[in-house]
């Protein structure tokens, strides 16, 4: 006995349990699945049992015969996944593939889930080391904010030598300014002493010449 889910025109979805050796269709009559209404009775002659199947199970069914194809070319807008569902048997086969199918499927599950929790737990890793990596990144911005701080501070006051230390110097150069101005005027001073000097003396000189020469023109007694 399988589970055939079956889903209406007015957007209902009916989950039966259709026994082995009956039809799709016949699992519907029997169940009073409306859009199904087999007016040949299974005879593959009306086309009234129409049915899309799904795509993860068109391929597990078996083929088309042309009667088939041709009933499906005169039913109601027919489609790649068109079936007569009077055409498709209930089996252990089929039942097989839904198992293996559903076997497989919680196979690919559970490594789908293994393989999350993998993803998961390196992502976690990664965001660990991240925050471990981001949080070093503050401490050293930290560490720098306050050297870059230290330093400025240092600066500042080195700044602060440096006006001192030219005004000073300033000072010094006027002060070194005044005390050459004040020997090159000194030294003017004496310069023109000297050259007072220097006149005095010629004049003593020409004054001694003149007297010289007045006492030799004085006659001897």
């Amino acid at each position: 006995m399988a589970k055939i889910t079956y889903n209406t025109h007015d957007s209902k979805t009916h989950t039966v349990e259709v026994q082995n050796g009956l039809t799709v269709m016949e699992g519907a009559v029997q169940n009073d699945i409306s859009g199904i209404d087999a007016d040949c009775g299974g005879g593959m002659a009306c086309a009234t049992c129409h049915v899309y199947v799904n795509d993860e199970w068109l391929d597990k069914l078996p083929t088309k015969e042309d009667g088939e194809e041709d009933m499906l070319d005169m039913a109601f807008e027919p489609k790649q996944n068109s079936r007569l569902s009077c055409q498709i048997l209930v089996s252990n086969e089929l039942l097989n593939i839904e198992r293996n199918t559903t076997k497989k499927l919680k196979q690919d599950n559970t490594k789908l889930i293994k393989k999350i929790a993998s993803i998961t737990e390196k992502n976690r890793q990664s965001f660990t080391k991240l925050t471990a990596d981001y949080e070093l990144i503050i401490v050293r911005m930290k560490n720098l904010k306050a050297s870059l701080s230290l330093e400025k501070t240092k600066h500042l006051k080195l700044k602060n030598k440096n006006k001192v230390l030219e005004k000073k110097i300033t000072k010094e150069k006027r002060n070194t300014r005044i005390v050459r101005a004040n020997y090159e005027n000194k030294i003017l001073e004496k310069q023109s002493k000297l050259n007072q000097l220097g006149n005095k003396i010629k004049a003593y000189e020409k004054l001694i010449e003149k007297t010289t020469k007045i006492q030799k023109n004085i006659p001897k007694k």
